[in-house]
């Protein structure tokens, strides 16, 4: 995963854009976040106004959560069906349960199925592992790659689901942009939704998307899932084998200088 935090990138200025997103040194980039994520924790201590069954808590934050997908397939008649703000069974988190539990927050990933634009309609369809069973564990068929058109319209589409949640949640809900919104959020009692992207399928090598999508928020992004882009490709579903698999590439890109 790559952070975003940061000032925005300078406009026009592709490596301004890597840099900003953590792009051009990776390796310093968990340990930078972890250290504010653990300033916002030390500074909330006794001061949030999140309660668990046993009482007032420091809030967590959660690395990683398919929220959004979960919502926008169930609106439109797959998945299960359910609410953000009703307690239920199904899905990664809802708000009673978040509370229930002490979660503050998390990163909320943008993650993009297989689906197609069809006269500019986007479907999106829930993902179908094709899971062979083999001696002593398992494989799944590699993931194509998508069309980029679908890919950043589906994007578009997810990202504003989350918007609407946040604008449903008459303040309950708030996507954070700075580690300051962040520990205001915690320390009010809200829900602090950090948008992430899980694949840059939206994002092509020239960046372009990248300073869009900054300035609409995206504050995490991880290059590449199961499935290869414009960036390399993921670590495959298979087991037994090793994860050192995937990989990134500058292919295309001097901009983008890390590999995995």
């Amino acid at each position: 995963m790559l952070a975003v935090w940061g000032a925005p990138p300078r406009a026009g200025s592709h490596q301004a854009s890597a840099d900003a997103a953590g792009m051009a040194s990776p390796p310093d980039a968990r340990p930078r976040i972890a250290r504010r994520v653990g300033r916002v924790a030390g500074s909330l201590e006794g001061t949030s106004r999140m309660t668990t069954a046993a009482g007032p808590a420091i809030p967590i934050l959660d690395g990683h959560n398919d929220t959004v997908l979960s919502l926008y397939l169930a609106e439109r008649g797959a998945g299960d069906r359910r609410t953000f703000f009703a307690r239920g069974a199904a899905g990664h988190i809802d708000l009673p349960r978040a509370r229930a539990g002490g979660l503050g927050g998390g990163f909320c990933a943008v993650f993009v199925p297989p689906g197609s634009v069809s006269d500019g309609a986007v479907t999106i369809a829930e993902v179908d592992y094709d899971v062979t069973i083999v001696d002593g564990g398992y494989a799944v068929r590699p993931a194509p790659p998508l069309d980029p058109e679908y890919a950043q319209r589906a994007t578009l589409a997810l990202v504003a689901r989350l918007y609407r949640l946040e604008e449903q949640s008459v303040g309950q809900v708030r996507v954070v942009r700075t580690v300051d919104e962040l520990t205001t959020a915690l320390r009010d009692g809200a829900f602090a939704a950090i948008l992430h992207f899980e694949g840059a399928e939206a994002i092509a090598p020239d960046l372009d998307a990248l300073e869009v999508f900054y300035r609409a928020g995206l504050r995490s992004l991880g290059p590449v899932w199961s499935r290869p882009n414009a960036f390399g490709h993921g670590v495959p579903f298979r087991f037994p084998a090793s994860p050192d698999t995937g990989h990134v590439i500058a292919r295309r890109n001097p901009a983008i200088r890390y590999d995995n």
